[in-house]
């Protein structure tokens, strides 16, 4: 839940290397985990998709 973490993550090991995944709705997220990568300013609208959708949908072959 750190912009400054996942901003590492993503420079460390390349953003198409990287999904989104959380215990939402268990953990209380405000705005909601896909509302909250949206509204990251280090992140460029690319990048959110990959993070968001096309990463996964690459991995699992859609």
């Amino acid at each position: 839940m750190s912009e400054a973490a996942l901003r590492f993550l993503i420079d460390s090991v390349g953003i198409d290397r990287v999904v989104l995944g959380s215990d939402w709705p268990f953990v209380p997220w405000d705005p909601s985990p896909t509302g909250w990568i949206q509204g990251l300013k280090s992140l460029s609208q690319e990048e959110k998709e990959k993070f968001l959708y096309q990463n996964l949908v690459a991995l699992l072959n859609l």
